[in-house]
C-alpha cells in the first residue's frame, strides 16, 4: 500500500487514500492541459467503491473508460469531455 500497511478490505482509509490519488492525477493534468492552451473548468474528480456500482453524469459529451487490471483487483477510470462553450 501507499503507507506501508497491508489493507485485506476496502475501508475508509483505503476510500481515502484512492481520493487523494485521483485528486492528484486530475491537478497534475489540468495543469499540464492549460500549459498546452486549453483552458479548462474541471469537475472535482470524485470515486465510487462498490460492486455492480453505476454512475450517472448530467454532462454530454464523449466519455472514456478504462479498465485497469491489477492483481488485487479491476478498477475502472472514466472521463467525460464536454465543450461548455456550446452553452
Amino acid at each position: 500500500s501507499m503507507i506501508g500497511e497491508d489493507y485485506k478490505e476496502i475501508n475508509s482509509a483505503v476510500s481515502d487514500a484512492v481520493g487523494e490519488l485521483t485528486n492528484m492525477i486530475s491537478s497534475v493534468a489540468r495543469a499540464k492541459l492549460t500549459k498546452i492552451g486549453l483552458e479548462l473548468g474541471m469537475a472535482l474528480p470524485f470515486t465510487v467503491i462498490g460492486k455492480g456500482v453505476g454512475v450517472d453524469t448530467a454532462l454530454t459529451g464523449e466519455g472514456h473508460c478504462t479498465i485497469l487490471k491489477t492483481k488485487s483487483g479491476n478498477f475502472q477510470l472514466a472521463v467525460v469531455l464536454a465543450d461548455s462553450r456550446s452553452k
